[in-house]
């Protein structure tokens, strides 16, 4: 019986970390105790890419780089239609920084079934970060529209029911702008997100989406104690705040930009790898419902693994009536579980 109590205390403990959705599911079924494999590797789409052009409101344009699963790889080629329609995600890139920059996890996540699009606006000397926010949500309208269009290659190919953005440094901050003013946006997450102006820390609580903060305790350009932790601290759960260990800057680029010497003590190959691996089962989770990768965003597996430390708060808090229990064998020992759900 101590044993039974003993489980039955570590099973309350876990539990602390999920949503009431993924509760309900943990309660009425058995979760696989194994997470998915790695997913820092390419998924099962080949990945196309493309440059598209749109117009905004005023008539004046932007350009914008698209990936998406596709039936073979390289530019424009056609769409793969067996896994549509497909999630889209948008994309902010850092400060003087173009999103091909940032290719391969661009590329990675359109081989794990999502629509990758990131506009190529403000990359100048003095952006305006606003203007970027509202680029970002334009990404995501044109996306919407081709998905509308009966004469389109997209036509009912866009999941415009999820969708998600990332960004890194100042597009990441940008992001959060467009995420408090788009319920559209379904999941953010964040690499070194830089503090922009306007600030994104007084809109965190306007932001419905989930929210997932990734940083490296090693950047020298974006401080996390500065940047990342009030941004997280003002944000509504669910959020997450995965910190890598020996991570850095420019750690979150293919092609880090020479001006910026920054760098951190973990490979440059091994940030990448954990960086893809998170989006792919964050995103995966939040805009594809596929909970077999609840465990590597909110399992216990997710705390513990080498190389991260992540705080996170689910919106979710378990308690039970009672503690413990002393019983004669044979007996039956019944708890109440309350669940009170404190996010939005």
């Amino acid at each position: 019986m101590a044993y039974q109590l003993m489980m039955a205390r570590l099973a309350i403990k876990e539990l602390f970390r999920i949503h009431f959705w993924m509760m309900l599911v943990l309660v009425a079924t058995f979760w696989p105790l194994s997470c998915r494999g790695d997913l820092s590797q390419p998924g099962p789409f080949a990945a196309g890419s493309t440059t598209v052009t749109i117009t905004r409101s005023d008539s004046s344009t932007l350009s914008a780089l698209m990936y998406y699963p596709a039936i073979t790889s390289g530019v424009d080629v056609p769409l793969d239609p067996t896994g549509g329609p497909y999630s889209a995600i948008t994309f902010g890139h850092g400060y003087l920084q173009q999103p091909a920059r940032y290719y391969g996890t661009l590329e990675h996540l359109a081989t794990y079934g999502h629509l990758v699009i990131a506009p190529t606006s403000e990359v100048g000397l003095l952006p305006n970060h606003l203007d970027f926010a509202i680029d970002m949500q334009l990404t995501l309208d044109y996306l919407t529209a081709r998905h509308a269009d009966p004469a389109d290659s997209l036509f009912g190919y866009v999941d415009i029911n999820h969708f998600g953005l990332f960004g890194h440094s100042m597009g990441a901050g940008s992001g959060l702008l467009a995420a408090a003013n788009d319920r559209r946006i379904r999941a953010f997450a964040g690499l070194a997100t830089a503090i922009t102006n306007p600030s994104p820390e007084p809109v965190m609580p306007e932001i419905q989406a989930a929210v997932a903060l990734l940083s490296g305790d090693e950047d020298g350009i974006v401080d996390y104690t500065t940047a990342t932790v009030p941004l997280y601290n003002s944000a509504t759960p669910p959020k997450l705040k995965p910190l890598i260990l020996g991570g850095c800057h420019v750690g979150f680029q293919d092609d880090p930009f020479p001006l910026f010497p920054d760098g951190g003590s973990l490979p440059a190959e091994e940030q990448l790898a954990m960086t893809r691996h998170y989006l792919t089962s964050y995103f995966g989770l939040y805009l594809k419902g596929d909970q077999s990768l609840w465990r590597n965003i909110w399992g216990p597996e997710a705390f513990s693994q080498s190389g991260f430390s992540t705080e996170a708060n689910s919106g979710v808090a378990l308690t039970a009536d009672k503690t413990s229990q002393t019983l004669a064998a044979g007996q039956t020992a019944t708890y109440l579980i309350t669940v009170t759900n404190t996010g939005p």
